[in-house]
Formats: structure tokens, sequence, C-alpha cells
């Protein structure tokens, strides 16, 4: 019984690590994160090889993969 729980436990943990996973891509110079899937929206994230500075223009709407997002937040 000790064994099924442990494993039980374990798949559990595994399972909520996949879910709190975001999905990242880039687009033009800026990268994103998934914020929901469902409403379609993204937010800039950062990116360690591309720092900004000085004035940018951030687009409203994005396309990756076929798929329309809205640029909600920067993250």
């Amino acid at each position: 019984m000790r064994t099924k729980k442990k494993w039980l436990a374990t798949i559990a943990v595994l399972l909520c690590c996949l879910a709190a996973k975001a999905e990242s891509f880039k687009v033009g110079d800026f990268c994103y994160n998934i914020i929901d899937s469902v409403a379609l929206e993204v937010e800039v994230a950062y990116n360690k090889d591309n720092q900004y500075s000085g004035e940018v223009s951030v687009p409203s709407t994005i396309v990756y993969d076929g798929t329309k997002y809205s640029v909600t937040s920067i993250g």
C-alpha cells in the first residue's frame, strides 16, 4: 500500500511540473510566454540574449505557428 501511495504522489508532482511549464517562443526581436492558451494571451518575456534599451515598440498582437495572440503584459 505504501508503494502505491508513493507512486501516486510522484505522478501528481510530475503532472504539476508539466502543467506549470509555460511555452516560450520568439517572434521578431521579442520572446514571449503564453499566459493563457484559451484566451490566446502572451506576455513579452525576458531574453538574456537580446537586451533592450531606449525606445521599443511592443506589438499588440503577434502570430506564432499560425495562431494569433494578444500581447497583454510585459514579464
